[in-house]
């Protein structure tokens, strides 16, 4: 007779749990399925939701970008400066300083007559040879700079270089000298006066030329009569009697 085998109660517990942890295991994991499955609905919509959402700031941002490059046209920077040095190397820059205006004339006469070339003389070669490279391309290159900067020192073999062009390296990030300075003036005046963002679309171009034409002093002004004070190139020759012609106060008081 086969002897019975007693468990005791502990040991009973122990063995049932070990039989009903997998079933259990199981419905844990079919509980959580169902809940997933339950909530796909609301999921799959929220993820539509935030896919339209998505397309529609895409879609806008194309659209801004868009009429951006249509308004704010940019031609390319390479060709510019291309186009620019390739003007810069063929202006004969005596016959341009000769009739740009009556100071950057003076300044080519003094040197004739001096060997050397005041500030004045300088600003009127800087303000006359800014022109003509804002003309082509508003943002000038380094060989562009270098170009204009060779042809002065041609013209005028006892000034500097470095008076109107130095390079950025390593002390100077951004380029110095008179040259650049002065198309850092000009774009900052501009922008003073909402003349035209200096991301430069075709229209600004011309308000640089604009401004610029306003300074130039292509002929004396017409004194006979009686004289209207408001009248640009009035403003201009006043100027430039007061604060820009001492050395010849003696000659005009002799006369």
């Amino acid at each position: 007779m086969r002897r019975k085998t007693y468990f005791p109660c502990c040991n009973v517990s122990s063995h049932v749990k070990k039989l009903i942890r997998p079933f259990r295991k199981k419905r844990q994991h079919l509980k959580i399925r169902k809940l997933r499955v339950s909530k796909i609905p609301e999921l799959r919509a929220q993820y539509q939701h935030n896919l339209t959402l998505t397309m529609k700031a895409n879609t806008q941002h194309l659209v801004k970008k868009r009429s951006r490059s249509k308004s704010n046209y940019e031609p390319n920077k390479r060709l510019a400066s291309f186009n620019g040095l390739a003007h810069l190397k063929e202006l004969d820059l005596e016959t341009y300083l000769r009739t740009y205006d009556l100071k950057s004339e003076a300044a080519v006469d003094n040197y004739k007559l001096k060997g050397t070339l005041n500030e004045r003389d300088r600003s009127s070669i800087t303000n006359a040879v800014v022109q003509e490279m804002l003309k082509v391309n508003y943002v000038p290159s380094q060989f562009e700079y270098a170009e204009i900067v060779k042809k002065i020192c041609v013209l005028f073999p006892s000034e500097d270089p470095a008076i109107y062009y130095i390079p950025p390296d390593t002390t100077h990030r951004n380029a110095q000298g008179k040259l650049p300075n002065k198309v850092k003036n000009i774009k900052y005046n501009l922008q003073k006066k909402d003349a035209g963002t200096f991301h430069f679309p075709s229209s600004s171009m011309q308000c640089v030329s604009e401004a610029l034409e306003r300074t130039k002093i292509t002929k004396p002004a017409k004194l006979e009569g009686s004289i209207n004070k408001e009248d640009p190139a009035i403003k201009t020759a006043i100027t430039c009697l007061r604060h820009e012609s001492r050395d010849s106060w003696p000659q005009l008081l002799a006369n």
